[in-house]
């Protein structure tokens, strides 16, 4: 969300009142303020959440793709490969 964004959210309340004198401005409450940031910020943190669950079941589906294709004779470092993957990835299989 842009600071553009934030601010037409904030003012665009049919209860908004500005100034006479100065009709561009907005009267907002600290708290209102407060509490918009913090929803805000609690939105930002989901959507991250979620697009770094995504990336990473992908790596781990390309992982399982390249092993599933690995030669007989490297079957033996399969669970290596994945416990390397787990401890630079994280455990998100």
């Amino acid at each position: 969300m842009t600071i553009d964004e934030a601010w037409m959210d904030l003012v665009e309340k049919e209860d908004r009142t500005s100034p006479e004198a100065y009709p561009e401005m907005a009267l907002i409450a600290r708290e209102e303020l407060r509490d918009y940031m913090v929803s805000a910020a609690a939105r930002a943190a989901s959507t991250t959440a979620l697009v770094c669950e995504s990336v990473l079941s992908e790596a781990f589906d390309i992982i399982r793709a390249l092993l599933d294709t690995m030669p007989p004779a490297l079957i033996d470092e399969k669970p290596k490969v994945i416990e390397q993957a787990r401890a630079y990835l994280g455990d998100a299989a």
